[in-house]
């Protein structure tokens, strides 16, 4: 019996300590951040105003708690080195990697991406021989500096492009053989600013048995609140899931 009301007790106790950090949480004001380069739909700045799906989301679920925010566009490393020191609360659009994982806590999934490459028609008229994302290894492959291709399983991947302009530039100027992008962000690019970085003279293809690439909120372990906020967000976050472009 002793033991019985010990536990509850301790539950108790727990729960009433809970219930305190979240009305602490609430009312409260967030510094986020996000990457200023090419990932439409889902972050991006037009007419000097940060819009996208991620900003959608942080307004559906933030003010119901009267949490207020502020959003900072930058490059990513920077937005990551902030929010790892505990300057920028919450990061957007993240994918996993066991190496973040150590400095922040990651939020429930809210979207995905198509991992997808791009080719010169004229250089590769009869595609490429790609069954899986290691497969791109017999190619020269860039990407975007910065950004987080483990999942493709590749050894070498060429990351001194900034920005989709760049990355597709080395590609026509043949310092690669294929670019990896997400059909997502290149659809997203086109129908916001009329882009097509296509065009005629470049193909792009999924890669095989490859699964979409999660993204995840990030938060800052630094954060007083950080279990409370990351609670918040998993709630909110799950109802974007099925949500696709």
């Amino acid at each position: 019996m002793k033991s019985q009301t010990y536990y509850c007790l301790m539950l108790f106790f727990l729960a009433s300590n809970a219930l305190a950090n979240a009305d602490q949480l609430s009312g409260s004001h967030l510094n986020v951040c996000g990457d200023s380069i090419d990932w439409e739909p889902y972050t991006y700045v037009q007419d000097e105003e940060v819009k996208g799906f991620d900003l959608d989301a942080l307004n559906e679920i933030l003010p119901k708690e009267r949490i207020t925010f502020d959003f900072t566009m930058s490059s990513w490393s920077r937005c990551l080195k902030g929010t790892k020191s505990g300057d920028f609360q919450l990061a957007v659009s993240a994918t996993y990697s066991d190496e973040r994982a150590k400095d922040f806590l990651y939020t429930t999934w809210y979207y995905a991406t198509t991992p997808s490459y791009v080719f010169k028609k004229s250089k590769f008229a009869k595609g490429l021989k790609i069954t899986q994302g290691s497969d791109l290894e017999a190619y020269k492959v860039c990407g975007i500096f910065g950004y987080n291709y483990s999942d493709f399983g590749l050894k070498t991947i060429n990351q001194t492009a900034h920005s989709m302009h760049e990355l597709v530039e080395e590609l026509n100027a043949d310092k690669c053989d294929v670019i990896i992008v997400w059909k997502e962000i290149l659809n997203g690019i086109k129908s916001i600013w009329g882009i097509d970085y296509l065009g005629d003279s470049l193909a792009i293809e999924l890669v095989p048995n490859m699964s979409k690439h999660k993204f995840h909120m990030l938060v800052s372990k630094k954060y007083k609140y950080k279990d409370q906020l990351k609670q918040l967000l998993d709630e909110g976050l799950v109802k974007y899931q099925s949500k696709s472009f």
